[in-house]
């Protein structure tokens, strides 16, 4: 994909009145270099992660030589100078089949890089003040790299303060003009699908909404490698330009929305969505007709009852969940859902007959209302009929069946119901659990996670989904849970049990936020570099998770060199890690008594040397003000040039 752009970037440098003086691009942009060259710019490459991750991609080439087999079937820790020996099963995920392409892609990058003029990475000196010199170290990585080498970090989101774009955004919209789009909180796309998606969504033309999260595991470190795509932010999945192509018409929400209240706002006019139950019922009780796209479940099932029966639905020819719903047809049903002019015969005129008989059976008199409170009257339905007449269903049936719905979630009015608990909970107590945007659990490792907190006694937020989908769809049929809700997967009587020591939160939760908050004295985290920085520079330990990517190096680096975090004996990708150790973890890593040499100790004074190395005089100032002064150099260069 980045080959195919290379044209289209030398294109638009050349069209530039004022002709660009640096190319930088990330990791995954290393073949535009030689475009830089063309047009006399610097260049240079920005590594959003680590000094580890940066020895480790350009020493993997010498690797290539030396190493014989698999790196994963070597007995002993690889050595990368600078780093802490790493362990054949903590590669990055592109090392672990040589003969992959993501692997050659991975050689390639690392050989790319060093043609820059220099390496940018999210880090600083005191961090990782071994590996930086390693890398400027002749008799060391130095004698590769030959460019400098520009810790500039930490680079981390900043505290959000909680503002509602979202609504702002869709105030301003015409009513019943935008699509809302989210697959449910269990609903990840492929990369190839999360690509149709987009593109049919910006061929059709219309307004939408669209509740974006990174694709399956599996699928983002395909893209990772191989795209130019990954990490946590989703909206690096997205293909080139379409957040400005469609800037005009749509609004990206990355991870989660106010479901409920999104659907009730009156510039929605369709939903694209999973047909889970529950997301059903709110878009009906809204009158806003949808776009079945099932994905698991009873899903399929609940699609053909939208679509088929109840006339509130349109879907796609394929079944998502075997093959790529395609862009053209994902335009054709984004139009079809929005200009829908067959009025009262139409299914935008349909759903408003349901939403109002919706609210007729909920009120005084209504068929559910008199279900509630007097279990006699039957409503007129063929299933329903069906259920009660003998010659059907009621043959089997012997028992009154009530139907008691919609029951649907009330509109939230968007409290932050966590940021009150926090404010009254002890400074330094609680442990926040959040695994990441990609990060699902499978159901056997979310019930010992949940054992583990409740037998540590420890007060927590956690940032809870649903398991992964085959762990979903087995525990649905096997455990009595599913659905949409991921307190649904929780062990029977948890929720009561630790109703005065943990806060619960579904899908989502404000990270920065929460970790900037006094009462935080933990993370539980996947180690994702973004969330590790995060963690670092509000000075809160970490209980060391790694799940896919480079997270597994992170792991060891955070807990074998910086020292900032404990870890599992067992790898959690690969074992299920037991409430025994869980709970023992979470005793650690608030019960930390050790003062300046305990973890917390460490973390407090990498917080303030992050502080330090950002301001001015600081290294990564002083980092940015040496790239400063080589831009002014090559635009002096360039101006002589062109006199």
């Amino acid at each position: 994909m980045m080959r195919e752009v290379r044209p289209n970037l030398r294109s638009s440098i050349s069209s530039m009145k004022l002709r660009p003086t640096v190319l930088i691009v990330d990791f995954f942009g290393t073949e535009f270099l030689p475009i830089a060259d063309e047009f006399d710019m610097l260049k240079y490459v920005y590594f959003p992660s680590n000094a580890w991750f940066v020895a480790l991609t350009i020493y993997v080439p010498f690797l290539d030589k030396v190493v014989e087999g698999e790196y994963v079937h070597q007995k002993e820790p690889l050595k990368i100078p600078g780093c802490k020996p790493i362990r054949p099963e903590e590669v990055v995920d592109p090392m672990l089949e040589r003969t992959n392409q993501q692997y050659f892609e991975y050689l390639r990058a690392g050989t790319e890089t060093l043609m820059s003029d220099g390496i940018l990475v999210n880090t600083w000196e005191d961090l990782q003040s071994t590996t930086l010199t390693a890398l400027r170290d002749e008799k060391l990585l130095g004698g590769i790299v030959k460019v400098p080498v520009y810790p500039v970090g930490p680079i981390t989101r900043a505290v959000s303060g909680l503002k509602s774009d979202l609504f702002d955004w869709l105030d301003k919209q015409p009513s019943e003009s935008v699509i809302y789009v989210s697959f449910g909180s269990g609903g990840l796309l492929s990369y190839e699908q999360m690509t149709e998606v987009a593109w049919g969504l910006e061929l059709c033309q219309q307004r939408f909404v669209w509740v974006v999260r990174p694709p399956t595991i599996e699928a983002a470190d395909a893209a990772f490698f191989t795209a130019g795509k990954g990490g946590d932010d989703p909206l690096s999945y997205l293909p080139d330009g379409f957040l400005t192509r469609t800037q005009s018409l749509g609004l990206m929400v990355p991870f989660w929305a106010p479901q409920v209240d999104v659907l009730n706002h009156p510039s929605i006019g369709g939903f694209l969505s999973h047909c889970g139950w529950g997301s059903t019922l709110e878009s009906i009780t809204n009158g806003v007709p949808m776009i079945a796209w099932p994905l698991y479940a009873e899903q399929k099932m609940n699609a053909t009852l939208l679509t088929e029966e109840i006339g509130v639905a349109i879907r796609s020819k394929v079944l998502p969940s075997k093959k790529v719903v395609q862009r053209e047809e994902i335009e054709k049903m984004a139009r079809m859902i929005i200009e829908d002019n067959d009025g009262k015969n139409g299914i935008r005129g349909r759903v408003k007959e349901l939403k109002h008989s919706a609210e007729k059976a909920l009120s005084k008199g209504g068929s559910s209302h008199n279900a509630f409170s007097q279990l006699e009257k039957q409503c007129k339905s063929t299933t329903l009929t069906a259920l009660r007449d003998e010659k059907l269903l009621g043959g089997i049936v012997k028992v009154p069946v009530y139907p008691v719905g919609p029951i649907t979630r009330a509109v939230s009015g968007l409290k932050s119901d966590l940021f009150d608990w926090l404010d009254k909970q002890p400074s330094e107590s609680v442990i926040y659990v959040s695994f990441g945007s990609g990060g699902l659990l499978s159901y056997e490792q979310m019930t010992e996670v949940a054992w583990g907190l409740e037998l540590s006694q420890q007060r927590f937020v956690w940032v809870v989904r649903p398991p992964t989908i085959e762990a979903a769809d087995a525990a649905f049929f096997t455990a009595g849970k599913g659905g949409d809700d991921p307190l649904s997967y929780l062990p029977d009587g948890f929720l009561t049990r630790t109703q005065s020591l943990g806060l619960m939160v579904p899908f989502w939760a404000p990270q920065v936020d929460v970790l900037n908050h006094p009462s935080i004295g933990g993370f539980l985290s996947h180690c994702g570099w973004g969330s590790t920085l995060e963690s670092i520079t509000n000075g809160v330990p970490m209980i060391a998770w790694p799940l896919y990517a480079e997270q597994k190096m992170n792991a060891t680096l955070l807990t074998e060199e910086i020292g900032v975090a404990i870890r599992s004996k067992v790898l959690p990708s690969k074992k299920v890690v037991q409430r025994e150790e869980i709970e023992k973890m979470a005793r650690m890593i608030i019960e930390d008594n050790d003062g300046k040499n305990g973890i917390r100790g460490r973390v407090k004074e990498l917080k303030h040397s992050a502080e330090k190395a950002l301001s001015k005089g600081g290294s990564s100032h002083n980092a940015f003000s040496q790239l400063e002064k080589q831009c002014k150099v090559c635009m002096e260069r360039q101006n002589a040039s062109a006199q």
